[in-house]
């Protein structure tokens, strides 16, 4: 009687789960993890249904049946958790541990030995809960929420353990399918605490891969992928705060004659410009340097821990990669230059007002001057006048 209720409170979580599951991925269908958990929770719901039966009915149907569908089920975990990691997750993998168990019972003498059911079905089980341990341990970095759903697969796996062990040392208390046992009791309340927290964690990290995909198309340039002004503008506040030591460098680039460009070749080819660019630009800054798209044809670096000499050869040497690199376009091949303006913090202390209008007026400078170069602030065009001197 206590086993039926735990069965039955186990089916009506995974039931609730599973109609969460749907409902997230019906408005996140991109998220192919959601169905993954979706059929887990599903088909884990049928196999317990059956187990909940299994004293009416004949041993054979609980074992392959029960027993096979709860191995593909905990396969899908596996196979979700993969997904939520964007690991590869062929349906084949998700059923790797119910094709094993469908192998061994081929075998004719194999069910008609209870106790080696028993012990190959939770080894198996055992084994696929690691497996969703280890997939949440490779992630370098998790949430709370993960780290309450590795919890919870922990508590199962050494459930699971427990109970591969009964089949194989204590194989003669083993007589049917399903023993109605104190270890059995003991693992339905551990399973439905793994079911309700399981599910639980699953929905918060989803929410929370949502909420930061949120912030971060909030905070990205669509065409190009780079920052936008808005993450641009939050950053370099942050550094200005932080006077980092070495001081630091706001470089704007400016794509010369852009309206030419779309004009003469068309705006599908003046945006594959725009990326190109956006690539250059991110290819030759260091690890830590920020680059943001902040208008139409405009691009900014922050550059912290940077001498003004070191910030005018990076500036350079993306200004020397965009001029040598050849755009293709349904007309011709063309090329594009762009133009840079440097500030750098040893001009002195600045809002971000200020620094801005010091890079733009460097900017303003380089397009009066000819275009395609780059102009520093004035500090270091003095130094460099005094250097020749």
């Amino acid at each position: 009687m206590v086993s039926s209720a735990l069965f039955l409170a186990n089916i009506l979580i995974l039931g609730v789960m599973a109609a969460a599951f749907g409902a997230a991925w019906y408005s996140q269908q991109r998220e192919r993890f959601l169905m993954s958990w979706l059929i887990a929770n599903s088909v884990m719901a049928a196999s317990l249904v059956v187990f909940a039966l299994s004293p009416d009915l004949p041993d054979p149907i609980v074992y392959i049946f029960a027993n096979g569908v709860l191995l593909a089920s905990f396969g899908y975990r596996w196979r979700g958790i993969r997904q939520f990691y964007d690991r590869p997750a062929p349906h084949w993998l998700a059923l790797m541990p119910f094709a094993a168990y469908l192998v061994v019972s081929a075998v004719p003498m194999y069910l008609e030995q209870s106790a080696i059911v028993y012990g190959t079905v939770n080894v198996l089980l055992t084994a696929v809960t690691f497996a969703a341990i280890y997939e949440i341990l490779r992630q370098p970095r998790r949430s709370l929420s993960q780290y309450g759903l590795l919890v919870a697969y922990l508590i199962l796996s050494v459930s699971f353990a427990v109970r591969a062990g009964q089949g194989i040392f204590d194989a003669q208390a083993i007589t049917s399918a399903l023993p109605q046992d104190a270890i059995l009791y003991a693992h339905l309340i551990v399973a439905t605490i793994h079911t309700s927290a399981s599910g639980a964690f699953a929905l918060s990290m989803a929410f929370e891969r949502n909420a930061e995909q949120l912030r971060n198309a909030a905070l990205s340039d669509e065409l190009t992928g780079l920052a936008n002004r808005r993450a641009f503008d939050e950053r370099l506040r942050a550094l200005i705060d932080a006077a980092p030591s070495g001081g630091f460098a706001v470089v704007l680039f400016d794509i010369d004659h852009f309206k030419t460009v779309n004009d003469r070749y068309g705006h599908s080819t003046g945006d594959l410009a725009l990326k190109r660019c956006a690539a250059l630009c991110a290819a030759h800054l260091r690890a830590g340097d920020t680059v943001a798209r902040i208008g139409g044809e405009e691009f900014a670096a922050i550059l912290p821990h940077i001498t003004p000499f070191e910030a005018h050869a990076l500036a350079e040497r993306i200004r020397s990669a965009v001029a040598g690199t050849r755009m293709s376009s349904p007309l011709s091949p063309f090329s594009i230059t762009i133009s840079a303006g440097i500030y750098h913090s040893s001009e002195g202390p600045g809002d971000l007002d200020s620094v801005m209008r010091a890079a733009d007026s460097c900017l303003y400078r380089a397009k009066r001057n000819g275009r395609n170069r780059v102009e520093p602030f004035a500090g270091l065009i003095a130094g460099r006048s005094a250097a020749a001197v």
